[in-house]
């Protein structure tokens, strides 16, 4: 999660404005957005809460469960998506 943190974070600032070198640059906010999906009630689940209680997120973060297959739309309506088992 810590390296998934940094590298949300790092991405943001590259890709953002004001902070990306790039004139032509879209703000951060409403343009960016990390979608996180967990399968609920799962120890992986409760992990994430864990973390993203006492850690601090760059960005909009928006977190979608397998119920409703949320997590299916999520990756359909993305950009970009990635896949993490384990």
């Amino acid at each position: 999660m810590e390296n998934l943190r940094k590298g949300v974070k790092e991405f943001l600032l590259k890709y953002s404005a004001p902070s990306s070198l790039s004139p032509k640059a879209l703000p951060l906010e409403g343009n960016f957005v990390t979608i996180l999906s967990t399968h609920a009630g799962s120890e992986g689940e409760a992990f994430v809460n864990e973390y993203l209680g006492a850690n601090e997120w760059h960005g909009r973060l928006v977190r979608v469960t397998d119920e409703s297959s949320q997590h299916f739309n999520a990756m359909a309506a993305s950009d970009f998506g990635l896949l993490y088992d384990g």
